[in-house]
C-alpha cells in the first residue's frame, strides 16, 4: 500500500487515492469498532477493501493514486526529443554534405561572437 507520495518539483503531479492512511497489519476481518484508525478489513458484503480513517470505513478500490508529468514538463520532454531527432538528422547531413558542415561551424562561431559581444555591452 502506497502510505504517501509527495512532489518535490513542479512538473510532477500525484492525484487520487488514499495515500494519508497508514497501513497497520490485522489478523481480523472484520472490525465492528469504528476507532481503530489505520485497520483494513475485507468488507464481505461489498467485496471491497475499506480502510478506517478513526470515525469511518472508507472504500481503497474507489480511487487509484495517478502519478503523471504536468502539461508543461510533458511539452518539454517533446520538445527535447523533436530537438534530438533534428540534431541526429542534422549530423547525418552534414557527413554527408561537408559544405554543409564547414557553413554550420561558421556559424557557431559567429553565433558565439555575436553572443559575447551582446555580454560585453550589457556589462558596461
Amino acid at each position: 500500500m502506497i502510505k504517501s507520495i509527495v512532489s518535490e518539483g513542479p512538473y510532477l503531479v500525484v492525484n487520487g487515492g488514499y495515500h494519508n492512511y497508514p497501513y497497520l497489519s490485522s489478523g481480523a476481518v472484520k472490525f465492528k469498532n469504528a476507532n481503530c484508525a489505520g485497520h483494513l478489513r475485507w468488507n464481505t458484503n461489498t467485496n471491497e477493501m475499506e480502510v478506517n480513517d478513526g470515525v469511518s470505513w472508507r472504500v481503497l478500490s474507489a480511487k487509484h493514486t495517478i502519478v503523471s508529468l504536468t502539461t508543461d514538463a510533458q511539452k518539454a520532454l517533446t520538445w527535447v526529443m523533436t530537438k534530438m531527432t533534428e540534431e541526429h538528422e542534422l549530423n547525418q547531413r552534414m557527413e554527408r554534405h561537408p559544405g554543409l558542415r564547414d557553413t554550420y561551424e561558421k556559424f557557431r562561431i559567429m553565433e558565439a561572437l555575436c553572443r559575447e559581444e551582446d555580454a560585453a555591452s550589457l556589462n558596461k
